[in-house]
C-alpha cells in the first residue's frame, strides 16, 4: 500500500539433496503503480535519489532499509503467532555487533557440489573462514552464542553446528571450533539425548547458555 504496486510471490520448499532449512520465497513486483485498468506512473520506490531529495522523500537506501525492517517485523510477528521461537534480523552482522565475515549466496555452487560436480565458488574464502574461527574462539559468547540465542532460547547441538558452519567452512577449523564450543563454560545442557530400544535418537540433547 505504501507504493501502490503489486507483488507476486512463489514459496519454494527445500530440495531433496540440498539444505533442509532452505524454505524461501521468490518475489516479483511491478515498478509502476497499479491503476484501475492498467499500470500507471512509476512508483516512488523507483525514483532516483535526486528526485527523492526534491520531494523530501527517503533515499533508495533508506527505502530499502524500511522495507527490510517491515518484513522483519511481519515475519517475526507471524513466527510468534505460530508458536515458533525463531526470529529473523534484517541488520548486517556488523550492526548486530557480530564482527565476522559474512557468507555469500552460493545456490548454484551448492547444488553442483551436492551432485558431485566441481564448483569454484565458495561461501567463504579460506582466509575468511580462518578469521571467523579465530574470532569465535576468542569470544564464543559474543561471536556465536549471542547469534544463536537471538533466534533460539533453547537449542540443539545440530543448531550450534549449523550456525557455526555458516561462519567456518574449513573442515579442520570447523572441527576444532565446534569441539571448543561444546566444552565452553557458558554452554548448559538442559536435557540429555534420548534413545529408544533400537538405539535410535528420539530426542536431541537440549542446550542453553548461562
Amino acid at each position: 500500500d505504501t507504493y501502490g504496486i503489486a507483488v507476486d510471490y512463489a514459496i519454494h520448499s527445500p530440495g531433496t539433496a540440498g539444505d533442509h532449512r532452505n524454505w524461501h520465497t521468490h518475489l516479483l513486483m511491478t515498478t509502476r503503480v497499479i491503476g484501475p485498468e492498467k499500470l500507471e506512473e512509476r512508483s516512488d520506490l523507483e525514483i532516483a535519489d535526486w528526485q527523492a531529495k526534491q520531494r523530501a522523500l527517503p533515499t533508495a537506501r533508506e527505502r530499502l532499509r524500511a522495507i527490510r525492517e517491515a518484513w522483519t517485523n511481519t515475519a517475526n510477528r507471524h513466527l510468534e503467532m505460530a508458536g515458533r521461537e525463531e526470529r529473523i534480523d534484517h541488520r548486517s552482522l556488523a550492526a548486530q555487533g557480530i564482527h565476522l565475515s559474512a557468507t555469500s549466496h552460493d545456490g548454484p555452487s551448492r547444488h553442483m557440489r551436492a551432485n558431485g560436480r566441481p564448483a569454484d565458488r565458495r561461501r567463504l574464502t579460506p582466509e575468511q573462514s580462518n578469521h571467523n574461527a579465530e574470532m569465535i574462539l576468542s569470544d564464543v559468547k559474543g561471536h556465536l552464542f549471542d547469534e544463536i540465542t537471538a533466534h533460539h532460547s533453547v537449542f540443539t547441538r545440530r543448531q550450534i553446528a549449523e550456525t557455526l558452519a555458516r561462519r567456518v567452512d574449513e573442515p579442520a577449523a570447523y572441527t576444532a571450533v565446534l569441539a571448543a564450543v561444546m566444552e565452553h563454560d557458558e554452554l548448559v545442557k538442559l536435557a540429555p539425548e534420548r534413545r529408544n530400544d533400537r538405539d535410535e535418537v528420539i530426542s536431541e540433547a537440549r542446550y542453553s547458555t548461562m
